[in-house]
């Protein structure tokens, strides 16, 4: 990645892992270098329909599809914020920050199926307008630290907010980053301990996401 062009990164991870936070910051971080940032979270709910509709399942508004079903919809919707957001972005010269992306599909997929199934997936629904992020930030977190924090902040858990069921996606996610050159050879991942204090964590970001700063 030359020092001209700018990045497309994504954070990922369990959920409450940090991720919110850090990229937050990291959207200040490129925007002081870039003089402009673009920023979205998916399920993209504020744009798309595919999203909203994705949060309302979540939410237990309605009906869970089966998991690899369910996981489709999450790459429409990517699809969606890839063709409208990340490659017009990108394209204006502005670097691009994603709330969750294709890991969280090949990640939480694991559930019921192989990473491999999801990965063909992406590659099925965007076909040339397939655009993996030049770097992932996957914030680490142990399981059960997620649950106690989803524990402080609401009653109800969403769909995946379960122990066993977190514990076994952490570690698809830590898979999924040892072997990630094998199919996306363009795309860094790089683990970060998020059980740690904020400022900490986003100083070890910025200097991640130092070289892909002009």
């Amino acid at each position: 990645m030359t020092k001209t062009v700018p990045p497309f990164v994504a954070f990922e991870g369990i959920d409450k892992c940090g991720k919110g936070t850090q990229s937050l910051k990291a959207v200040d971080f490129l925007r002081k270098a870039w003089g402009n940032c673009v920023f979205f979270r998916e399920p993209n709910e504020r744009d798309n329909h595919t999203g909203r509709l994705i949060r309302r399942i979540l939410q237990h508004e309605l009906p869970a599809p089966p998991n690899q079903a369910f996981q489709r919809l999450f790459v429409i919707d990517r699809a969606e914020d890839t063709v409208c957001t990340v490659l017009p972005g990108l394209e204006h010269g502005r670097p691009v920050v994603a709330d969750r992306f294709a890991l969280s599909t090949i990640a939480y997929g694991a559930l019921t199926g192989q990473a491999e199934t999801y990965i063909w997936m992406h590659r099925d629904v965007l076909g040339p307008w397939l655009r993996w992020p030049d770097v992932t930030i996957l914030m680490d977190i142990p399981a059960e630290v997620a649950m106690q924090r989803l524990a402080q902040e609401r009653g109800t858990p969403e769909l995946f907010e379960k122990l066993e069921k977190l514990a076994t996606i952490r570690q698809a996610y830590l898979d999924i980053a040892a072997t990630s050159r094998t199919w996306a050879p363009d795309m860094r991942v790089e683990v970060i301990n998020g059980d740690r204090p904020v400022n900490i964590v986003a100083a070890d970001i910025q200097k991640l996401l130092a070289p892909y700063t002009p």
